[in-house]
């Protein structure tokens, strides 16, 4: 051993200072046993709570991400659903009012076209009565120069009630 001792001497290693040094680490290792690695791992546990507490706080927040796009997602198909339907009721009154504004309109043109009908079956008459009339005043005044003399009004009268009667 004394020849170890003297190799390590040689390279300037004293046994009695590497003792001294290792009593040193082990009274410095005990103080900071005693009074830093508990605080320090007290901090390190705290700091890896908050990391977890964080951790799980993210993936909450993850899941109620995903939970609010579903309702995105269903809220929008509703909406979707709705506005279809909507436009699908509009369309269907559109078409009930076309509907009901070509029946209103095909109503009053007939309307229209019964009142023109009277109209022209009112004024025919009209004209036929007058054409008798003229017709008759035409073949009296006819028979006038036939018979060469005037005719009297009751005498006038009685000729155009025979001609209705005949025409």
């Amino acid at each position: 051993m004394d020849f170890i001792l003297d190799i390590l001497s040689k390279v300037g290693f004293d046994w009695r200072m590497a003792l001294a040094n290792f009593v040193n680490f082990l009274i410095i290792f005990w103080l900071l046993k005693k009074y830093a690695f508990g605080p320090v791992k007290k901090m390190l546990q705290e700091r890896q709570d908050r990391i977890t507490e964080g951790l799980d706080s993210a993936e909450q927040a993850k899941t109620e991400l995903v939970m609010a796009k579903e309702n995105y997602n269903q809220e929008l198909a509703k909406a979707r659903e709705e506005a279809q339907s909507i436009v699908q009721q509009a369309h269907e009154q559109s078409k009930a009012m076309i509907t009901r504004s070509e029946t209103e309109a095909q109503e009053k043109v007939r309307g229209i076209v019964h009142e023109a009908r009277e109209t022209i079956r009112k004024e025919q008459a009209a004209m036929e009565q007058e054409l008798q009339q003229k017709t008759v005043k035409i073949a009296v005044a006819i028979a006038e120069k036939v018979l060469k003399k005037s005719l009297d009004e009751k005498t006038e009268a009685e000729l155009i009630k025979e001609l209705h009667q005949t025409v």
